[in-house]
């Protein structure tokens, strides 16, 4: 996607704007004025207003703004509204998951959440506080948008607690002129690689090109899951007891990616980067490959502006081996329930019906490089040969959606998620980067998951 300026602050647009308020590393913009009682929590006299929050999204504040004029003048009337509001903070999941605590001890909480999965498994940790969304008038008309199956990855506990909203996966980039020079064909749709064979190919593009680096990855971004994933490594057991990659492929693999960063075919970015510093690298048009998530080809695009093209950059699949290691990443809509009136609950659950609408999930894939569920918009936006023209790496991208959609990995969700992926990130840093040696810093990982687990 592409990269949103978290300081900014949205200022007048085409709707009537009453106030800006600028929140820290964020946006927020609070508009419109149809009475109310100022209680926030509907009755008689109508709702305050209705807040919706994304995440890392400032960018599309025009749309956002027409959605919520859209809202308004089909809701407004039935729920005596008394205004809505947008916020947006981001990017990152620390971040954000601290901004909104603060708003909930505050009982100031936003109606609607647009939420990284990391983000919504951490506010089902200790209590549900996402709505049932399944109970609301609506709910089956709003869920024939959608693509099948997609609605049920996000059930919990026998409840969906949210809609879909985009969808991100990881691709492998690749640097078309360096396999050229190296004789090589890079990785796609029909040239899937295996894990063994995409490192040794790391090496022969080190080796027999002018890369300075021959792969990379965002490890903060869990990508490196993905190779361990590839090779049928899991991350815990079926009942989510205990850690499960602590096995002898995990540490093969693991030692290889460190030796390989040793030798500095694999940078030490890669083991550090958040998201604009692995784009920025491989945007240098030095490194043969880089699995990144697919949010990442404007990134590339802008920082590699003087060599990326339709021509010069393959956006290919990730690894093809026991288990096809490529996931999506759900950032789903989700009501907070936060025992607010059912009416509230409602109105909430209605403006997720405007966001959602076929209009404004077009606009949202013409303005980033992701994908979103809402079926009709997506097969739309591919066989629009203008846009896809202007775009050919994002056309690319719709062309793996099909075979990543059909052969996914499901999300995890455990209450502990989030703090198993700090120990993860950590430790797997640590030993990228050959600070600890595989083995022993896996047996860490595992007892201090296990740790958390048992408690």
């Amino acid at each position: 996607m592409r990269g949103g300026n978290n300081s900014l602050k949205i200022g007048q647009s085409r709707r009537k704007v009453l106030g800006t308020m600028g929140s820290i590393g964020g946006a927020s913009l609070v508009a419109g004025c149809l009475g109310g009682n100022g209680n926030g929590n509907g009755g008689g006299d109508g709702l305050d207003s209705v807040e919706l929050f994304t995440a890392n999204l400032p960018f599309l504040d025009e749309m956002y703004t027409n959605i919520l004029e859209d809202f308004e003048e089909e809701f407004g009337d039935q729920y005596d509204l008394g205004g809505t509001e947008w916020s947006d903070r981001g990017p990152e999941a620390e971040e954000i998951i601290s901004y909104l605590e603060s708003k909930t001890r505050d009982d100031d909480a936003p109606h609607v959440v647009q939420f990284y999965s990391r983000i919504f498994q951490n506010y089902n940790k200790e209590e549900r506080v996402f709505a049932d969304h399944e109970q609301f008038d609506g709910y089956d008309e709003l869920t024939d948008r959608f693509f099948d199956g997609i609605i049920e990855d996000l059930r919990i506990d026998g409840e969906i607690r949210s809609i879909p909203y985009y969808i991100t996966f990881p691709v492998i980039y690749s640097n078309n002129e360096l396999f050229e020079e190296a004789d090589l064909e890079p990785p796609s749709i029909d040239n899937r690689f295996t894990l063994d064979e995409l490192l040794d190919t790391a090496v022969e593009l080190y080796e027999n090109s002018s890369a300075e680096f021959g792969f990379m990855f965002r490890q903060s971004g869990q990508e490196w899951y993905n190779m361990l994933y590839s090779e049928g490594v899991e991350l815990l057991n079926d009942d989510q007891t205990e850690a499960a990659l602590n096995t002898d492929r995990a540490s093969e693999i693991l030692m290889r990616l460190q030796d390989l960063t040793d030798e500095g075919i694999i940078p030490e970015v890669a083991w550090s980067g958040f998201a604009d510093e692995p784009a920025q690298q491989f945007g240098a048009g030095t490194v043969g490959m880089s699995m990144q998530n697919v949010s990442s080809i404007r990134r590339i695009e802008n920082f590699g502006e003087d060599w990326v093209t339709g021509e010069t950059l393959t956006v290919g699949p990730v690894m093809e081996n026991e288990n096809y290691g490529s996931h999506l990443g759900r950032n789903p809509l989700g009501v907070w329930d936060l025992d607010r009136p059912q009416e509230v609950q409602q109105a909430a659950f209605d403006l997720c019906t405007v966001a959602t609408r076929q209009e404004y999930m077009e606009e949202f894939l013409r303005e980033t490089s992701v994908l979103v569920g809402h079926e009709e918009a997506v097969e739309a936006v591919r066989t629009d040969d203008e846009f896809l023209d202007q775009a050919p790496n994002v056309a690319e991208a719709y062309e793996l959606f099909d075979s990543i959609t059909g052969d996914t990995r499901q999300v995890i969700y455990n209450e502990n998620i989030a703090e198993i992926w700090d120990i993860l990130v950590s430790g797997i840093g640590d030993i990228g980067l050959g600070n600890v040696d595989p083995q022993e810093g896996l047996d860490d990982i595992e007892e201090n998951i296990n740790q958390i687990l048992q408690r």
